[in-house]
């Protein structure tokens, strides 16, 4: 978080002004909440995701992270995975 904070300002910020407010007042202080959060989130979409239970909801929780990462300016393979999803809930 930190690392994405200090991307932000300058000529040309890779983050917005309000995603790095949010960092700075709220996860960043929280980081152990978010840390837990996180790890959680991902393990149990993943689950649900694989056991097929909970579908919509797993789906959901994968998108927020993943819009969450794309936010924080980490360009990946995040965009890929946010349209697969969105199929996925579509077809759920």
């Amino acid at each position: 978080m930190q690392g994405a904070i200090a991307i932000y300002g300058g000529d040309y910020p890779a983050l917005q002004s309000r995603w790095a407010g949010f960092l700075e007042t709220a996860a960043l202080p929280n980081v152990d909440l978010f840390n837990v959060l996180v790890s959680w989130g991902k393990f149990l979409g993943g689950v649900g995701l694989i056991l097929g239970v909970f579908t919509t909801f797993s789906v959901l929780m994968g998108l927020t992270m993943n819009f969450a990462f794309l936010f924080t300016a980490t360009v990946s393979t995040n965009a890929q995975m946010v349209l697969l999803q969105m199929f996925l809930l579509v077809a759920v």
